[in-house]
């Protein structure tokens, strides 16, 4: 006797072949008779191991914020520190006050010529 596997669940038209075949071959079986027991068993080792994730992320966390520390005192004796990231401070225009002249100065887009 030959023996195949339909799954029902992956078909896009599986409602074509549930009303073909008999509904004992298509009938949902359950995993368990006891659902709820199942729930929190599987509810319990999972809270366990988001626990240990939990502990190990703080143990990684712990060990940066001290090697931060530890990096930060070390530069603290140079006279110049270098750049956070690896990334150079940026160029930004200052802003200025009042001009030589005793006109107002802008950094903004009115001196470029505004939006009209």
């Amino acid at each position: 006797m030959d023996r195949h596997l339909i799954n029902t669940h992956a078909f896009h038209n599986a409602h074509l072949i549930r009303a073909v075949l008999p509904r004992d071959l298509t009938q949902p079986l359950p995993y368990s008779d006891s659902r709820k027991a199942d729930h929190f068993k599987i509810a319990n080792t999972l809270r366990g191991a988001q626990t240990s994730k939990r502990q190990v992320t703080a143990d990684k966390r712990k060990a940066t914020a001290d090697k931060k520390a530890a990096d930060a005192n070390a530069q603290a004796g140079t006279a110049i520190a270098a750049p956070v990231w690896g990334i150079p401070p940026t160029r930004k225009r200052k802003r200025t006050g009042a001009l030589t002249d005793g006109t107002e100065g802008t950094t903004g887009p009115e001196q470029v010529g505004g939006n009209e």
